[in-house]
């Protein structure tokens, strides 16, 4: 009897296929795919491939393939996590047992970004935090960059948070936050400026108001007082055309 190394590890991905793979090559006589019940650690059948033909399967969710060297397993649920096994009797009698240990995973969830800038004498620091709700501890994050037109470069940043340091005057950059888990992967990324001329424009926009305000302000008041003024000569004229009061 051939053993292999003991539950090769497959992830899958909620509600989409996974295909568990034998390493044998050769020709096969028959294969048995068991799964080991998690509450008794007995196994049972699943699939059953005899000469190449599939001869019985616990579901339609089960599709052996290649002989039987391979099963696939159709939309996948939490209850599919677990350790199967493949029984493989080759022509000669020998035989071989795999087994494989199936983890099932949520997508990850979409993906943000949101930046901090500060300016520190002539410094530009950037604070790039990357976040993507959930519940698990499984979720890994990658930053990447480039300038402008040129390849992705990885960071040796491997949290969720990038610091970074940069001349006020420096090139357009992108950053890229990768989010995976053992069986899916989202990224996001994020252009930034240069910090000089975001600083400018922040000055700017601060102006503005300064600068607008006031003379609204003042537009007001003006109106209010026209208003007002007008209202009185009105009320001085209809007092100058009262008739006499006469005595009886």
């Amino acid at each position: 009897v051939g053993e292999a190394p003991p539950h090769k590890k497959v992830s899958g991905l909620l509600n989409s296929p996974i295909e568990l793979r034998t390493d044998i090559n050769d020709p096969v006589k028959e294969v048995l795919w068991k799964r080991t019940n998690p509450n008794n650690g007995k196994n049972w059948q699943i699939a059953k491939i005899q000469n190449g033909n599939s001869v019985s399967r616990l579901d339609d969710r089960y599709n052996p393939d290649s002989n039987g060297r391979v099963l696939a397993i159709d939309k996948l649920t939490k209850d599919d996590n677990g350790v199967y096994s493949a029984e493989v009797t080759l022509p000669n009698g020998t035989l071989v047992t795999q087994t494989f240990y199936v983890t099932v995973y949520d997508p990850v969830p979409p993906v943000q970004i949101t930046q901090e800038v500060k300016r520190i004498g002539d410094q530009c620091n950037i604070t790039l935090t990357c976040s993507a709700p959930s519940n698990t501890s499984d979720l890994s994050y990658t930053w990447m960059y480039r300038h402008q037109d040129s390849q992705n470069q990885s960071t040796a940043t491997t949290g969720n948070i990038m610091h970074i340091e940069l001349p006020l005057d420096h090139q357009d950059m992108e950053y890229i936050c990768i989010v995976r888990n053992p069986a899916d992967q989202k990224n996001i990324s994020v252009h930034i400026e240069p910090c000089s001329a975001k600083m400018k424009r922040n000055h700017i926009c601060g102006i503005i108001p300064a600068i607008v305000m006031p003379a609204v302000f003042g537009a007001i008041l003006w109106v209010c007082w026209k208003r007002s003024s007008a209202t009185s000569r009105r009320g001085g004229q209809n007092e100058t055309l009262k008739p006499p009061v006469q005595d009886t």
